[in-house]
């Protein structure tokens, strides 16, 4: 029964309802004894949990599964866990300790030959690397992950690999090869119907066209990445895109909500350091320009609301 329990949670339609099958299957193996049920169990809740933007508590899961795992000797499990708890690590902004861990994680990988873990570990490191702004090493780890899933045929994560693969060009401000990578992975994943993987190359391409000064461009496709985020669960996705979509309200002369928007951000705790890094600037120029009551009351509006109302509010802004 447990067993059949989880493979419902692979394809349950939220990751709330997952959790909670995963949650209900982790208890049937822990009550019968079944250890290995348990450790894979453990690093599928991390794996749901991390997805909804819970990362202290996915860290447990994948810490716990990981102990598990290594009196075990599941070396599978181990290398999926020291991958993922180095995702957990960079999004709390712990990008060495991030780096060791996918390190440890990729050398594994190699030993007992998982090419296609071996390319998601690159990826993570793609983007560990670039968060330390070594951009040409982050396009080194993605270029390897993206012909290692090419060559095993994994689409998906070839599309995956090629919105990194922007996202990093965008960050140099080569705005014309971040555009064309961007939707060489959007065409990707609207072949595969891959929603999820929609979000990163339209937050790509809204920087693109914020870049060269194309606002109504640049919020159509903010607006495309927050509305796919917020619909399929992921809050860190849809807060990264709102990195984007404040940066353009600013520069359209819409200070309140910019700040409204960069302390949403900033406070949400699903928010990767990432992109709290990445508006902090912002927000503290904004917070100089705008009176202090005006400052306040942004500040307030951007605690209180979750991504659901800044969605419908950013949805009633046109440009």
């Amino acid at each position: 029964m447990a067993w059949s329990l989880r493979y419902l949670g692979h394809v349950w339609q939220t990751p709330w309802q997952t959790k909670a099958i995963y949650q209900k299957v982790l208890a049937i193996f822990e009550e019968v004894g079944d250890e290995r049920g348990t450790v894979e169990t453990l690093y599928r809740l991390g794996m749901v949990t991390a997805q909804m933007g819970d990362y202290q508590e996915a860290q447990q899961f994948y810490q716990n599964s990981l102990a598990r795992s290594q009196k075990l000797g599941r070396q599978e499990v181990i290398m999926f866990c020291l991958a993922e708890l180095g995702y957990i690590e960079w999004a709390f902004g712990n990008y060495q300790s991030a780096a060791e861990q996918c390190q440890e994680s990729l050398a594994l990988a190699l030993e007992i030959g998982y090419p296609s873990y071996e390319a998601t570990t690159l990826r993570y490191l793609g983007r560990i690397t670039a968060s330390l702004e070594n951009f040409q090493g982050a396009k080194k780890y993605l270029k390897e992950s993206i012909a290692i899933h090419e060559e095993i045929g994994l689409q998906g994560m070839t599309a995956e690999g090629l919105g990194e693969l922007a996202n990093v060009s965008a960050l140099e401000h080569s705005f014309a090869e971040a555009g064309q990578l961007a939707q060489d992975s959007l065409m990707l994943c609207q072949e595969l119907e891959y929603r999820a993987g929609e979000i990163v190359p339209y937050t790509v391409l809204g920087e693109v066209a914020l870049g060269w000064g194309n606002f109504p461009e640049a919020q159509a496709n903010f607006r495309n990445a927050l509305q796919i985020a917020v619909e399929v669960g992921v809050p860190s996705y849809a807060l990264h895109a709102l990195v984007g979509m404040a940066k353009l309200l600013a520069a359209l002369g819409e200070k309140e909500q910019a700040l409204e928007l960069a302390t949403c951000i900033i406070q949400h705790p699903a928010s990767w350091q990432w992109s709290k890094d990445c508006i902090a600037p912002l927000a503290a120029e904004l917070e100089t320009e705008l009176p202090p009551e005006v400052v306040q009351a942004a500040r307030v509006r951007g605690k209180e609301k979750n991504l659901e109302q800044v969605w419908e509010g950013v949805g009633q802004t046109y440009i």
